[in-house]
């Protein structure tokens, strides 16, 4: 995570090009960086609580992974794309579609790890 924290310091550093940036503002980029890992971390550690519910009932077929993905990314997204513009019957429509792009990178990401943790050997 420092690395990847390291590198989108980096990246910021270099659209801004009309001053150079000084060695404390790239720690606080780095730093923002750090801050911004402990949400995701925190995602893929609850994400992983209904993966391994389904693990021990034996529900390991890409389809299931596909499914959970899926629902894990567009239930938090729908509220996310939703907040701070009350449920309104004749918005859901569009909500819906953008947490529906949400959920199908949440699907091929779970099927990529699906892929990677029940591969063959």
């Amino acid at each position: 995570m420092v690395v990847v924290s390291i590198m989108g310091a980096i990246n910021v550093s270099q659209w801004d090009n009309d001053q150079p940036q000084s060695a404390g503002e790239f720690l606080t980029d780095v730093a923002a960086h750090l801050l911004l890992a402990v949400p995701y971390v925190i995602a893929l550690l609850l994400a992983a609580i209904p993966w391994i519910g389904l693990h021990r009932q034996g529900w390991r077929h890409w389809s299931a992974a596909a499914a959970l993905g899926f629902v894990v990314t567009f239930v938090p997204a729908f509220f996310w794309i939703n907040h701070g513009s009350g449920f309104s019957v004749s918005r859901m429509g569009g909500f819906a579609v953008g947490a529906s792009i949400f959920g199908l990178g949440g699907a091929l990401i779970a099927l990529t790890s699906w892929r990677l943790a029940y591969r063959r050997s």
